[in-house]
């Protein structure tokens, strides 16, 4: 082989160490709609924005999942708004972020097809470390209504409870922590299955398409007729709120809350705070005052704490 060739070749494979092991070289661009799970004709698939500075071989990875009552969103609202800041300020802490898709729930799909997918998504991180450089070890959730209601969920389960593809089964679905936006915990208080007729005829009258949306969501989130069968209803509910998973193992969490949020009540959190209490779980809530349910019309400074807490939280609890 001639001298130049060699010289090139030295050069060449200097170059790959240099980016697998010191990450001083330049990262890879976003890898958008990456597949990780096929349901029948379905494919879901997610995003994964990799750190622009690599601090060691495997990075930790973050895993956002995306709000819209279970019932609509996708996985490019983590570039909505503070969420896009934190994102970025996570990237450049040498963190890779994956935003997931999941099925969202419809008259039919129901639960457990979306908390299903995204265990799943943290089972197939796992299965692809090797692949993407993600560190197995440090793996982290953050959700935003609807998806910190999964978030919980996903976390605060036993790890082989809701089994999903069979390809994932043998990889874990544990996480290391959790950062809340305005979740739901009990859905039981959230959405009143056990409403009496007159109740209902009330909340019908006082605004027709909040009763409609509530009862459109309550079919779909339980796949049940919840005017005949509120028992069953009331049941699955109970089985799908993460407050009833709370146990002395649970991982720590973060949660952000608005006093005035009409869809998400605060009580919803201070629930989850009394029953950790109760259970010796680290926690920390965070109460914004004024802020109504998605956190996005606060001024700056609400804003930037924000992002601030978030990413000093992920950074306490990222294993060294």
């Amino acid at each position: 082989m001639p001298m130049r060739h060699v010289k090139f070749m030295l050069l060449l494979l200097s170059g790959i160490l240099l980016v697998n092991v010191t990450g001083l070289a330049q990262q890879p661009a976003s890898l958008i709609n990456v597949p990780y799970k096929v349901i029948q004709h379905d494919t879901l698939r997610l995003d994964i924005y990799p750190p622009t500075v690599r601090k060691s071989p495997n990075v930790p990875v973050v895993v956002y999942i995306h709000g819209g009552s279970w019932i609509s969103g996708d996985k490019t609202a983590v570039k909505d708004g503070y969420r896009q800041n934190i994102l970025t300020s996570l990237t450049n802490r040498g963190y890779a972020v994956v935003s997931i898709d999941y099925r969202l729930v419809s008259p039919k799909t129901h639960f457990p097809s979306p908390v299903v997918d995204c265990k799943d998504a943290i089972r197939w991180i796992r299965k692809q470390a090797g692949t993407y450089l993600f560190d197995s070890k440090n793996i982290g959730v953050w959700g935003s209504s609807a998806g910190g209601h999964l978030a919980m969920l996903l976390a605060y389960s036993n790890d082989n409870d809701f089994a999903g593809a069979p390809e994932l089964r043998t990889y874990s679905s544990k996480v290391s922590y959790i950062v809340d936006n305005f979740g739901p915990v009990n859905v039981n208080k959230l959405f009143k299955p056990g409403l009496c007729h007159p109740a209902l005829w009330v909340l019908k009258l006082y605004s027709k398409a909040l009763y409609d949306k509530r009862q459109f969501i309550l079919s779909s989130f339980t796949g049940t007729d919840i005017d005949h069968d509120k028992r069953q209803t009331g049941k699955l509910c109970t089985l799908y709120s993460p407050i009833n998973y709370v146990s002395g193992k649970s991982v720590p969490i973060l949660i952000f809350h608005g006093d005035k949020d009409e869809i998400v009540p605060l009580g919803q959190s201070k629930e989850l705070v009394k029953a950790l209490k109760k259970e010796g779980i680290e926690h920390d809530l965070i109460v914004y005052k004024g802020g109504k349910h998605g956190l996005m019309e606060m001024d700056q400074a609400n804003n930037n704490d924000i992002i601030d807490r978030s990413v000093e939280f992920i950074e306490q609890h990222t294993k060294k």
